[in-house]
Order: structure tokens, then sequence, then C-alpha cells
């Protein structure tokens, strides 16, 4: 009886021991199967990515092979270098991903948008100027939220920081002081 009982306990032991391993196996498994499915899907957002690549230079290649378009006309204003230089300066400044870049680039060298690029990189010059103004009112507005800026001299100090030429005319509390000549 006693050692039924051992030989029992020694096989649910094996046994408790195989299935163990099997579920460690699984785990491993399916670790391996979801690197797997990752390395696809990043596989895949790769071969998108180059898709969209290659279709923008191919709408590029037929626009400009277009006898319309051809090179032997003079200098368009979307073959304008400065148009070219003025429009990565403004995404420099607003610091846009590629995706959005792309995406303008794409919109823009359609036939139906391509008369409006100049007006469309005025626009977006126009807002990268705005919008260093926009991040310093925003700084001023969280200070005044959190009631860091509590003295009115700390607040006039500011706001002739923010005014630049061409604002309307400051309210008389930011006019200088006028200078007593002793």
């Amino acid at each position: 009886d006693h050692q039924r009982d051992r030989e029992r306990a020694a096989q649910a032991a094996h046994a408790a021991r195989r299935a163990l391993d099997k579920a460690a196996e699984a785990r491993k498994i399916a670790r391996l199967q979801e690197k797997e499915r990752a390395k696809v899907e990043r596989r895949k957002r790769e071969a998108e990515d180059q898709r969209r690549v290659r279709e923008a230079e191919r709408r590029r290649a037929s626009l400009e092979s277009m006898p319309s378009l051809t090179r032997s006309r003079p200098v368009t204003r979307g073959d304008d270098p400065q148009l070219k230089r003025r429009l990565e300066r403004v995404w420099l400044l607003l610091k846009l991903p590629m995706a959005t870049r792309l995406a303008f680039l794409q919109k823009y060298a359609s036939v139906e948008h391509a008369p409006r690029l100049e007006q469309a990189v005025g626009l977006w010059e126009r807002a990268a100027e705005a919008y260093p103004r926009l991040a310093k009112l925003r700084r001023v507005e969280a200070r005044l939220a959190t009631g860091e800026l509590f003295q009115a001299q700390d607040f006039v100090s500011l706001l002739r920081g923010i005014l630049v030429k061409g604002d309307p005319a400051p309210p008389d509390v930011l006019a200088d002081p006028p200078v007593v000549d002793a």
C-alpha cells in the first residue's frame, strides 16, 4: 500500500512537472508568436511607408512628364528654390512631423491644389510667425493659473515682452513711466 502511494505521488509529481513544462513551453511559444506578429506588423508599416513614398514619387514623375509641365519652359512657382526654402523653414519652425510634410506635398502635388501652393506656403509662414507668440501667451496663462504671477508689475513686464510691432496700442498701464530729470 505504501509503495503504491509513493508510485502515485511520483506519477502525480511527474505529471505536475510535465504540466508546468508544457505551460512554460506554451508561454514561450506565445511570446515568440507575439514577437513574430510585431515583426510582421512593423514590416507592414514599413512597406506601407515605402508604398506611399513610391506613390508620391510616381505622381511627381507623372506630373513632370506632362507636356504642360516640362522643364523646357521657364521656372514655375512650384519649381522656385526660394519657395522650397521657405517651406522647409516653416516646417522646421513648426517642428512638423514627416507624415504631415508628406501629406502637404501629396496634396499640393495634385493638379487641383498645385496653383494654390504659394498661397498655402504664405499662410503656413504666418502660422509659423504667430506660433511663438501663442506659446508665450500659453506660458503666461499657465503662470497666471498657478498664481505665480501675483504682482501687477510682473504681469506688466510680461505683457511688454509679448506685444510686438503691429499690435494694437498697449493700454496706459503698460506705458513706460516718465523719466524725471533731476
